[in-house]
């Protein structure tokens, strides 16, 4: 079988991740037997705070504001277009949709007095005085300005498809996990994925390759958008959402890897 260059990374850290999985589960159950060890015990008590994953950071040019937001979702990823539908259709996202939309938001340059007026729009069935007391503190958490003052983050790929799955009136994970996956045609389908990418990106989500899946989904919009006889784009694999929008939005800087 021939891989493509651009996927043997990936295809790699998936089986090293659940190999590395079982490996830890073993080893958990034999940590009690090792208490008197007291030079391998700390080790193994600290390797699940262990983390050599960099963080992606953004190149999105420019400041997004309030009233971009809406015209910038064709560029965003699925997960992102998903829960940017959902809420413009409810007018209201539930916590996990909020932070991984929000954080998505802050990456590709919405400024917090920004965001706050976005939020407030799409909020639109409750009252000002409901949405300060409710979640306005959150945005401005999300953006260092309360709490700890840390500056959060925009979710990677690695943690919206490992943390906690999205359950009933949640929309927050990734679509090429948690779909199912006649739902997964139909959003690729929205998306104006032609038919033969969208079996093999439906066949690599299925084999739990979701960003393989991902970046072959990318793959089909920058093909879409450019010229007719350009070659197929080839990009680095999907690590972030945020990744995602900085190609889609400017494709003419994306080169083959």
């Amino acid at each position: 079988a021939y891989v493509p260059q651009g996927d043997v990374v990936a295809l790699l850290v998936h089986e090293f991740r659940q190999r590395l999985v079982r490996a830890l589960a073993v080893c958990a159950r034999a940590l009690p037997q090792m208490g008197e060890d007291e030079r391998l015990l700390p080790v193994l008590q600290n390797l699940s705070s262990q983390s050599a994953r960099a963080e992606y950071r953004s190149t999105a040019a420019g400041t997004m504001s309030a009233d971009s937001v809406d015209d910038a979702a064709a560029a965003f990823p699925l997960c992102m277009q998903h829960l940017h539908s959902q809420l413009l259709a409810d007018h209201h996202l539930r916590h996990g949709g909020r932070m991984q939309l929000g954080l998505f938001l802050k990456g590709i340059g919405l400024p917090l007095p920004e965001a706050l007026v976005y939020w407030r729009r799409a909020f639109s069935g409750m009252s000002d005085d409901h949405f300060q007391k409710g979640y306005a503190y959150n945005i401005r958490h999300n953006y260092g300005m309360e709490g700890r003052r840390a500056d959060y983050t925009p979710y990677s790929c690695h943690r919206i498809i490992m943390s906690n799955p999205p359950g009933p009136g949640d929309h927050h994970g990734c679509p090429f996990r948690h779909f199912s996956p006649d739902r997964l045609h139909a959003a690729l389908r929205r998306d104006r994925v032609p038919d033969v990418h969208l079996r093999e990106i439906a066949d690599l989500a299925a084999a739990g390759h979701y960003q393989v899946a991902c970046t072959r989904h990318l793959e089909s919009r920058l093909l879409r958008a450019a010229a007719s006889d350009a070659p197929a784009p080839q990009v680095a694999p999907v690590v972030s959402p945020n990744q995602f929008f900085d190609l889609c939005a400017a494709p003419a800087a994306t080169s083959p890897t």
